[in-house]
């Protein structure tokens, strides 16, 4: 039986902004291949889960079983967790995780900020949202 990738569900959203930028080469070379599976296939399973995830691995911050900034991204995870009404450890569909984050907190004005107001990659997500309204008008 194939393994699912867990993700975080702050992760989920961080997805939707990743350009390739990161703390470093391995944790962008993992997060590209993860964006590019998911991309690749919409319908790929995964499971929402509040701990180290597929992306943590290659994470300069993770500390095996927790994160280094463990309090403020429990706080994203839960935030985008009722966001989005995600149930953890049951295999989902990636597209049906993206859909709510882009209905529940990218669409919906103000919501991304209140999450994510202290991120140390706000400015990419900003710049991000700028260029998209612009595209839009």
């Amino acid at each position: 039986m194939k393994k699912l990738l867990r993700l975080r569900p702050h992760h989920v959203l961080c997805l939707n902004y990743f350009i390739g930028k990161g703390y470093n080469g391995e944790f962008v070379e993992n997060m590209f291949n993860i964006k590019h599976l998911l991309c690749q296939k919409p319908d790929e399973k995964i499971v929402i889960h509040r701990g180290i995830d597929c992306i943590c691995a290659a994470c300069p911050n993770n500390l095996g079983t927790v994160c280094r900034t463990q309090e403020k991204v429990a706080h994203y995870d839960a935030e985008v967790a009722e966001t989005c009404g995600f149930t953890e450890e049951i295999p989902v569909l990636w597209s049906e995780c993206e859909s709510l984050v882009l209905e529940k907190i990218i669409r919906a004005p103000g919501v991304r900020g209140k999450i994510c107001f202290d991120c140390l990659w706000k400015t990419i997500c900003q710049q991000q949202d700028v260029e998209n309204s612009v595209e839009n008008v």
